[in-house]
């Protein structure tokens, strides 16, 4: 794998996997500072090169940035004093490199010893230099601290992962839209679009829904572009109540949208109505109507008008998804005091198994976006419910062996007792071990 990076001289070769885009958006020289801008995320990394005061500022023609693994990036520069002032081009004796992590932040690192910089990509950073005519290679992986955003959030919050919870109730006080979140999906089969409608009750108390949703697709106006069938309103005989406990969800088909191969219907909002009350959510369907890419001999794109929408049902709870932390170990890096009323810092750390442990297979831990786990921590009287952010537009590949630190906080009361105590870290969705730290509680 690591040929792969240079030649037999140690000039880079070609990139093993194709770079995403990160590029310097913006230098100055006379400042010593650029930006890295990487358009796959969020945030714009702003570094500050400090030279000798002796020595050449920022110069452009240093290496570009270039992408890194789990969506971090480097740059590489030289700075300290040059070897030879009076040089044409004086050359900068202190090979740095930038370590941008996926949250923003970085790290600066010496490269000591004649290592350099050959090549990188998505799979990582690779250092080579030479050694008489050996040309040695070595993996750049330093911690990448994928800072905690903070993301309160519950069991069944993500759509794929959401069930009805279990009650004892048989019936509730009806659900308003106050007490509902609706999350609009689409789904598309043989050329046509299909709408969902899933509601969570983000309420504090249990509440039902029954019957047919009131909904309608939107445009940017505001104008109805589809609702339901009104003659499907009402109807409650024979229909099924569900009871939605707190963080409990329910979901209805509303028909056929729009056509994936023909467009038409095209709206841009989703509007929910109970009890002449509406809830209106940004959702993009369908498209301009090309009736010129339909086959005659198919079904034409469903016209404007009334949705046959279907009865609120349950959701069953999919047991077959695959569970990130199967394949990899995970433990807790954690400081061994911390005071009451402070902020509680440590790290996560999810390691993927190999050999052995594995059953002697090498193979590469993978985390889904959307299947980030859902935890619970907990110290003392100090406890949180979070979505672990491992969320990315990749996924997250993790090789046998590697190492990948989420940074969490926990705020410590004023009022929790002092003395020992047992940090508890615990995957609920999809469940897990608790994992768990000792350390002591001081005032």
């Amino acid at each position: 794998l690591l040929l792969a990076y240079v030649d037999q001289t140690g000039a880079p070769s070609k990139l093993a996997r194709p770079a995403h885009d990160v590029a310097i958006t913006s230098g100055d020289p006379a400042s010593r500072s650029l930006v890295v801008h990487d358009p796959d995320g969020a945030h714009d990394w702003p570094l500050m090169i400090t030279h000798a005061s002796e020595g050449p500022g920022l110069q452009y023609s240093d290496p570009p940035t270039a992408p890194s693994s789990h969506g971090g990036a480097v740059v590489w520069t030289t700075v300290g004093p040059p070897e030879d002032p009076s040089a044409d081009v004086p050359v900068p004796t202190e090979p740095v490199i930038a370590v941008l992590a996926a949250d923003g932040t970085g790290t600066w690192y010496s490269l000591t010893d004649g290592w350099q910089v050959a090549a990188s990509d998505l799979d990582g950073t690779i250092l080579m230099r030479l050694n008489g005519s050996t040309v040695e290679l070595a993996r750049l992986d330093p911690p990448q601290r994928i800072d905690f955003l903070d993301q309160p959030s519950a069991p069944h919050e993500r759509v794929q992962f959401a069930a009805t919870l279990p009650t004892t109730l048989t019936a509730a006080t009806p659900c308003t839209i106050a007490d509902l979140e609706a999350v609009p999906t689409a789904e598309g089969a043989m050329g046509t679009t299909y709408g969902v409608l899933n509601v969570r009750n983000k309420s504090d108390q249990p509440c039902q829904v029954s019957g047919v949703p009131d909904v309608a697709f939107l445009d940017d106006a505001g104008n109805i572009v589809q609702s339901t069938d009104p003659t499907l309103l009402g109807q409650s005989q024979g229909i099924a109540t569900i009871v939605l406990e707190h963080d409990s969800w329910a979901t209805a088909l509303i028909g056929a949208i729009a056509s994936n191969v023909c467009g038409g219907n095209e709206s841009s909002q989703f509007r929910l109505t109970i009890d002449g009350k509406s809830a209106v959510t940004p959702f993009a369907v369908g498209g301009p109507l090309q009736p010129e890419q339909c086959d005659p001999s198919n079904v034409q794109p469903p016209v404007a008008g009334a949705l046959e929408a279907q009865s609120f049902e349950p959701v069953q709870a999919n047991t077959d998804l695959p569970n990130p932390l199967d394949n990899l170990d995970v433990t807790l890096d954690a400081p061994t005091t911390v005071t009451a009323g402070a902020i509680l810092r440590y790290d996560v750390v999810v390691t993927a198994k190999s050999g052995p442990s594995n059953g002697g297979k090498e193979a590469t831990a993978v985390v889904l976006s959307d299947s980030c786990p859902v935890y619970t921590e907990s110290l003392s009287s100090a406890t949180g419910e979070f979505l672990l952010n491992c969320n990315s537009d990749e996924g997250m590949f993790i090789a046998p062996g590697e190492s990948v630190r989420f940074h969490i906080e926990l705020s410590i009361p004023a009022a929790a007792p002092a003395g020992p105590a047992t940090l508890t870290w615990t995957p609920v969705e999809p469940t897990g071990a608790p994992v768990t730290a000792s350390l002591t509680i001081t005032t």
